[in-house]
């Protein structure tokens, strides 16, 4: 073989080597902007006097993007629904206080997301028929807020106490941390300060967090934060207040603050207690991206250093 052969051949595979690091570098850089720019979408029961729908909408717009009709029997039901949450599968799952013919009711219910239709999991589970918080850990474990924690099984909709002692007051919500599996509640009455409480999920004891808000005036707004979810992708806990305002907190400092109202495209707004989101699939880790990205620029590099030397 030539030397002027064996030339052209190291040649070439400096390019291929070149090319290889260039795809490298610009895979990572697409996985790592894909993971900082994704929006979390939320969903929630929207109730009415004729029938109630599944609505979704994102944090960053606040607009209800899809409304999808929910019925029951063929009919349209009218749940009174508090709380919704989405297993790890993808399942969605609701409780109903009452039935729609208005008797007790408290029952665990499944909602198609595609087709809207509604199916009852098991039998009522009588009083306390309100479970106002709805929420699935990594195992699938499901645990459901009255005024004590429960789990649920979410075959049987059997509900049984963790314990009982009481879980703050006046209206309530659950949710698990998706990054920690760690479980959390907001309670709060009219014109009293809400509570943010960490939940051992064990002995359903609690440790309170403290809360500082941006605005004073909503230290003792009239309307306690209802829906409660966490977003998956930054890991803030988002809150519901009076049907339509949402509002970000920081669960490591306390602080709330205030995003703005849930509206549809004719601008009248949402009228809600209940929000969750789906389980995603865990993203790429920033580290593992930073080490594509470093690996792909030592390749051009070393690329660069051979071919600037000769």
């Amino acid at each position: 073989m030539t030397v002027q052969r064996i030339e052209v051949i190291n040649h070439y595979k400096s390019w291929v080597k070149f090319a290889l690091a260039l795809v490298l570098f610009l895979c990572a850089l697409f996985l790592w902007t894909i993971n900082a720019n994704a929006t979390t979408i939320f969903y929630a029961i929207c109730p009415s006097n004729t029938s109630d729908s599944l609505v979704s909408f994102d944090l960053e717009s606040r607009q209800v993007t899809d409304s999808l009709a929910l019925t029951y029997n063929g009919g349209a039901p009218q749940f009174q629904t508090n709380s919704i949450a989405f297993s790890p599968t993808g399942q969605l799952y609701g409780w109903s206080a009452s039935h729609p013919d208005g008797r007790g009711w408290g029952q665990l219910y499944t909602i198609d997301t595609t087709s809207g239709n509604i199916s009852m999991v098991g039998s009522p589970q009588g009083a306390p028929y309100w479970v106002n918080g709805l929420s699935f850990d990594s195992s699938g474990d499901l645990f459901g807020l009255a005024w004590n924690l429960h789990t649920i099984d979410p075959t049987s909709g059997v509900r049984t106490a963790v314990s009982n002692v009481q879980i703050g007051q006046g209206h309530r919500g659950l949710a698990i941390d998706f990054r920690t599996d760690a479980l959390y509640a907001w309670t709060g009455l009219a014109n009293v300060q809400d509570q943010l409480l960490a939940i051992d999920k064990i002995t359903g004891a609690t440790t309170s967090i403290p809360l500082t808000y941006h605005d004073s005036s909503l230290f003792d707004a009239a309307y306690p934060m209802v829906g409660v979810e966490f977003d998956p992708e930054t890991g803030q806990l988002i809150t519901l207040r009076n049907g339509s305002e949402i509002y970000s907190t920081d669960i490591s400092t306390g602080q709330v603050s205030y995003l703005g109202p849930v509206t549809f495209e004719d601008n009248t707004v949402l009228r809600s207690t209940s929000l969750a989101a789906q389980w995603v699939a865990t993203p790429v880790p920033e580290p593992s991206s930073f080490l594509l990205i470093g690996s792909g620029l030592a390749g051009l590099a070393g690329f660069f250093r051979r071919h600037g030397k000769g």
